[in-house]
């Protein structure tokens, strides 16, 4: 998957120019702006997601990113709340290092420094959703996503703009862009001169093949953690060792007896709402994947909490979440007479309330297998 390419696929000029409204700019300017702070962006998101820790880190941004119907619904433009996210990630991200960025792609684009900035906290949330969007079915282990973001390095030589060449070196990808320009230079003189340029480009080919081929290599030594299902419908998905999915598909393609419960892992909800984080899909995807290829089961999507606060409101919340995740389910391609859910407040407890630790037990999401 091409991050970048997802993104940009995403965005209409209609929203440039929001985004321009927002930081008072020109439209052009403004499209201008988002070419270099993009993959900007995203580059220092690779930066960061370099070694364990900071990919680490990287997965628990992701986790509290809201989940939308499209890529674009994450751009700070819209929501106060997600330009102050994307701040607090640029921050982690560059440190020190992000007005000198900024000022580089004020000065590429024309615009303010400020309105540089600006932009990059907006688009922040929408790069940083288009990397969850790449996780595999179970999500990224830090490894994973090591992997992943060095597959997206060619990607982004290639995305930066002419007059922001510069950045390739403070991104970390001075070797790709500088390699990526000059082949660039190189196929441009030889169509120029009018000349055979055909060996140029299947050059080029090769060569873009043998980086990619590096990478993906690369990218699958890395992805540990994770084993591949075949699925009796013949589709393939990775999932994590002992997570919902992994146990899921055990059940289903053993011999046990139903009913059988299972708490999700890798499921989260914001505060006090029902929609589940962006970090979450990759759960929903592997088990909406699993129920498909197992036709005959039946399911039960059951919501709990904790106990603290009003009993009726938790009632009321551990319904809505649970309709939620089935609805997801259903919206993924499983039947909606296969899928039902219900809400039980604080009922059941497996935790003790009195502590953090049991409270967190207790807000959980579990799917029943009623048939199979």
């Amino acid at each position: 998957m091409d991050i970048l390419e997802t993104i940009k696929g995403s965005l209409s000029q209609s929203q440039i120019n929001t985004v321009a409204s927002r930081i008072g700019e020109s439209p052009e300017a403004t499209g201008k702006a988002m070419a270099g702070a993009l993959p900007a962006v995203l580059g220092g998101v690779v930066h960061e997601g370099a070694t364990p820790q900071g990919a680490a880190s990287l997965i628990e941004m992701m986790k509290s990113l809201p989940i939308v119907g499209g890529l674009t619904d994450l751009i700070g433009g819209r929501d106060d709340g997600l330009s102050r996210t994307g701040s607090s990630m640029l921050g982690k991200v560059f440190g020190g290092q992000l007005s000198g960025i900024a000022e580089r792609i004020a000065g590429f684009a024309g615009i303010r420094s400020s309105s540089a900035q600006g932009l990059m906290a907006m688009v922040a949330p929408m790069v940083l959703g288009g990397v969850a969007r790449a996780a595999p079915a179970g999500g990224f282990t830090p490894q994973g996503l090591m992997g992943e973001l060095e597959h997206q390095k060619p990607s982004i030589a290639r995305a930066l703009p002419a007059g922001l060449g510069g950045l390739a070196g403070t991104l970390g990808l001075s070797g790709l862009g500088s390699a990526a320009q000059s082949a660039m230079r190189t196929g441009q003189t030889a169509a120029r001169r009018g000349t055979n340029w055909l060996p140029w480009l299947l050059g080029a080919i090769v060569a873009a093949a043998i980086v990619f081929y590096g990478v993906n290599t690369c990218s699958t030594r890395t992805q540990l953690g994770f084993g591949s299902l075949t699925l009796p419908n013949g589709s393939t998905i990775n999932v994590s060792e002992g997570s919902i999915g992994d146990r899921l598909y055990k059940f289903l393609s053993g011999t046990g007896a139903a009913p059988k419960s299972f708490t999700f892992d890798n499921l989260e909800f914001a505060t006090v709402q029902a929609a589940y984080t962006v970090g979450s899909q990759p759960t929903i995807d592997a088990i909406s994947a699993i129920l498909k290829a197992y036709p005959a089961a039946v399911v039960r999507i059951e919501g709990y909490t904790d106990s603290t606060g009003d009993p009726a409101q938790n009632l009321s919340l551990s319904r809505a979440r649970a309709e939620t995740v089935a609805s997801a389910l259903v919206a993924k391609g499983v039947a909606a007479s296969r899928v039902s859910s219900q809400g039980f407040g604080a009922a059941n407890p497996i935790g003790d309330n009195a502590t953090d630790a049991g409270r967190a037990k207790n807000r959980r999401i579990e799917l029943v297998v009623t048939q199979r």
